[in-house]
């Protein structure tokens, strides 16, 4: 499905979505077909993060380690940071969070396909490709 737009699902935890996009450039068969489990996953680890996270979780977007085919990543911005930039993602394999202080970080932590940049719950659209 190459479309320029995500193209996605969403679930909700508490009426927080978290959505999942299908159609990122690298997606694969496999990589969807192992959804369903990441999402509950996500759903068992909510209440800590919720516990834990010092503001509330407001959106989420499950996102991909394309190299190992696997949903890797739980993108739970703040508030200010969901106007902003992508600013703090929770690793479902390590367990922890990682904040993040820019989209210049952000890109070069997760080197995002420019064609995908309308694929993401926060804008990159501020001259970054």
């Amino acid at each position: 499905m190459d479309l320029p737009e995500a193209f996605a699902y969403v679930d909700y935890y508490k009426g927080i979505p978290i959505y999942a996009v299908l159609n990122h450039l690298r997606s694969s068969k496999e990589l969807i077909s192992k959804l369903g489990e990441t999402y509950l996953k996500v759903h068992s680890i909510m209440p800590r993060l919720e516990q834990e996270l010092p503001d509330k979780i407001i959106t989420a977007q499950i996102y991909p380690d394309f190299d190992c085919e696997e949903w890797r990543y739980l993108f739970i911005p703040t508030e200010k940071g969901f106007l902003n930039h992508m600013d703090r993602i929770y690793d479902l394999r390590k367990n922890e969070v990682i904040n993040i202080a820019s989209n210049k970080e952000f890109i070069e932590r997760f080197k995002p396909e420019i064609d995908d940049k309308y694929k993401f719950i926060v804008t990159f659209e501020r001259n970054i490709f």
